[in-house]
């Protein structure tokens, strides 16, 4: 199949010690919905192991990948994101905004981060979960099927986040988890607590391990 982008060694830039080379595309493909044309520049790498030669994911614009981070399949960082230390994104993945994937942080299949959120730690998303608003997931917090975190969430430690469960400007940790189609705003859960079915949760603090369905 051949090298689909090379490394220009001209092109530099220095982020925390570390100088990364702009790539410029060798070929024409398509990922999702951008064309790139050979001789198109994208972002930033360390090297090209952060970036994979087959199958179509690119890092565009100001974006940046470096560390040990991969990224790989038809994934997709773009805008001011970051990409590093031991961090994989793969699948469609979708990282854009001013955004920041790190640690051993992982995202797989469809999922957004956008904005200036950020994910890391032992972090594990996947399906169609949107990370949005300054938002930060971390420790081994895991986020899936079409859950959205949004405004000035934090969701950390063991929490478990899935179906069409949305959670905005809320504290969650410890053991909860949040499903079905609950509604969180404004709120610090933690403990074991589970919220599910269509359950609302606004501008409270709950704890302990109760069960909230509606």
């Amino acid at each position: 199949m051949g090298k689909k982008y090379e490394l220009v060694l001209q092109d530099t830039l220095t982020l925390d010690g570390v100088i990364l080379y702009r790539i410029k595309a060798v070929k024409d493909f398509q990922v999702g919905k951008r064309q790139v044309k050979a001789g198109d520049l994208g972002g930033y790498l360390q090297s090209e192991s952060n970036l994979s030669q087959t199958s179509t994911c690119f890092v565009f614009d100001q974006a940046v990948v470096f560390g040990d981070a991969h990224v790989k399949d038809e994934a997709v960082v773009e805008g001011q994101a970051q990409v590093f230390d031991q961090a994989e994104v793969s699948d469609s993945a979708h990282i854009t905004g001013q955004s920041r994937v790190f640690g051993h942080a992982k995202l797989s299949e469809q999922v957004q981060i956008l904005d200036q959120a950020q994910v890391y730690g032992y972090a594990d998303l996947s399906d169609a979960a949107l990370i949005k608003g300054e938002s930060h997931i971390y420790d081994k917090a895991q986020i899936s099927d079409h859950a959205v975190i949004s405004g000035q969430s934090e969701v950390f430690n063991f929490v478990e986040v899935k179906d069409d469960a949305q959670i905005e400007d809320s504290q969650i940790h410890g053991h909860a988890e949040v499903s079905g189609q609950a509604r969180v705003s404004g709120s610090k859960i933690y403990g074991n607590v589970l919220l599910t079915a269509k359950v609302r949760i606004n501008g409270q603090r709950l704890y302990g391990e109760e069960v909230y369905r509606n």
